[in-house]
């Protein structure tokens, strides 16, 4: 059983039957024997089927309600058992609920959450903060929630900026409100609105919003170690082949400190989306790899932040008929990726992290709440909960992975826990499998790297790359040229 069980041991069910993904494998495009046997095996043993199924190329995954003493026998008794795991609480469960009901939830949580008061902090860039949301305001200051323009004010008028607080805070909202684990937030939240209510910034002016967000956040807090979290993009006023611009050269000097302050700095930005109605004009992945990463993500010495996915299930009862488009483990079909930019310009994403799924029907391709996350909404007295997708909630989960490597190791350099995400990361089979196609390998790998970064983060193989005496991290600096007097 335990060699089968995808996930945390702790949710293997016990006496009592949970549902289940139970994922089956089959072979040459014929997966009728693997669904009959299964069907046979599930009906003898009085285990409950959902009667949907998902098809994946050589997989098939069935949602069944059994015990643990029923999926031992399952095992036994049928051969196409690949592997099987916990099904998570839909994520339309808690969005589908009243406000009075949504409020009970994060009462619960509340009260089994310690906020720590930690010298780490994610720092958004973004629409603004709705800091009296019961679930952030415990984790935010007064001075550190601020905005680029006085006239725009701080409060969040779009919701995207509170939507990001919400997974940069606790990564996972909805598998904390499921659990009933004690959560512990080590890190702060800073908040700069860089996006004003009504209009847009003049596209010469993006770089210039940038440093004066970074400059206001650091003016309040000085000692405090941020990631720097900019989940905010442009398509219209990139370049196609991945070479600078204004604004990426700004994000660029903010980072290596080369505005003048010297100071070196962690800086997340988002890869930027393709929207689902590029997915019904090319099929995915081919909409990935024509949407390139959007302006300033191609900036070198930043972070950017692709999308894979982990959720396929839909119970949503208005996406009846939809199946999601992409496979546990692969690229999200959110993602953008370099693969079309000249090979002098830096590979983009560097990192994965996850960014939901697409429901399709086979012609209509639609955002899904049950294929989302779970985060915190802009109007808590409306209601507590919303959804994000796509490389905004990627880029805060990194952001939040980061914060977490600041409060275990204070006085960490930023280039080392960048340095420390990159390394953790790790390709699944599904991107090798998706990506390394070419029959040239060079090529292959090429393919997979502009589109997958290199692979997931990993915040336990992180902290223990600092911790583990067979790696030796040495923080220090290097001067490659000298600047010749007058230039």
């Amino acid at each position: 059983m335990d060699s089968f069980w995808f996930g945390d041991v702790a949710t293997m069910p016990n006496e009592a039957p949970v549902w289940c993904e139970i994922w089956l494998r089959f072979e040459r495009n014929d997966s009728s024997a693997a669904e009959l046997d299964f069907t046979a095996c599930c009906n003898t043993l009085k285990i409950e089927l959902n009667t949907r199924s998902i098809l994946f190329p050589e997989r098939i995954v069935r949602l069944g309600k059994a015990n643990k003493a029923q999926l031992k026998n399952l095992i036994s008794m049928c051969a196409y058992i690949a592997e099987i795991r916990r099904a998570p609480n839909a994520t339309s469960f808690f969005d589908n609920l009243s406000g009075k009901e949504q409020a009970e939830w994060v009462d619960e949580l509340l009260a089994r959450t310690t906020f720590h008061n930690m010298n780490a902090s994610v720092c958004l860039l973004d629409t603004g903060l709705s800091a009296e949301h019961p679930l952030l305001s415990p984790a935010t200051h007064e001075e550190d929630i601020q905005t680029v323009e006085s006239a725009w004010r701080i409060s969040d008028h779009d919701g995207h900026g509170s939507e990001m607080a919400g997974v940069a805070l606790f990564n996972d909202l909805k598998g904390c409100l499921s659990d009933s684990k004690d959560v512990h937030v080590l890190h702060k939240l800073e908040s700069v609105k860089i996006l004003p209510p009504r209009g847009e910034n003049p596209p010469e002016l993006y770089g210039a919003v940038t440093e004066q967000a970074v400059a206001l956040a650091e003016i309040a807090s000085p000692y405090t170690e941020r990631a720097i979290c900019m989940a905010v993009t442009s398509p219209e006023y990139g370049t196609m082949d991945g070479s600078p611009t204004s604004w990426s050269g700004a994000v660029d000097s903010i980072t290596s400190g080369a505005e003048g302050s010297g100071r070196k700095r962690l800086f997340f930005i988002s890869a930027g989306n393709v929207d689902p109605t590029e997915l019904s004009a090319v099929e995915y992945p081919n909409a990935n790899i024509l949407h390139c990463v959007e302006n300033p993500g191609q900036a070198w010495n930043a972070l950017t932040v692709g999308a894979y996915t982990k959720d396929i299930t839909i119970e949503d009862g208005e996406f009846s008929g939809f199946f999601p488009v992409a496979d546990v483990g692969d690229l999200s079909p959110y993602s953008s990726t370099s693969v079309n930019w000249d090979d002098k310009w830096p590979i983009k994403p560097e990192i994965l992290l996850d960014g939901g799924n697409i429901a399709t029907n086979g012609t209509d391709y639609s955002n899904c709440p049950d294929l989302s996350l779970l985060t915190t909404n802009r109007l808590p007295l409306v209601r507590l909960f919303s959804t994000i997708w796509g490389t905004s909630s990627a880029t805060a989960q990194a952001a939040w992975m980061a914060a977490q490597l600041f409060a275990e190791y204070p006085g960490i350099w930023p280039e080392t826990v960048r340095a420390l995400l990159v390394h953790s990361s790790r390709w699944t089979d599904e991107m090798r499998r998706r990506f390394c196609t070419n029959k040239l390998k060079s090529q292959g790998i090429r393919n997979l790297l502009r589109s997958c970064g290199y692979g997931i983060p990993h915040l336990e193989k992180a902290i223990q790359c600092l911790n583990n005496s067979v790696n030796m991290i040495i923080q220090g600096e290097i001067q490659p040229y000298e600047k010749s007097e007058g230039s």
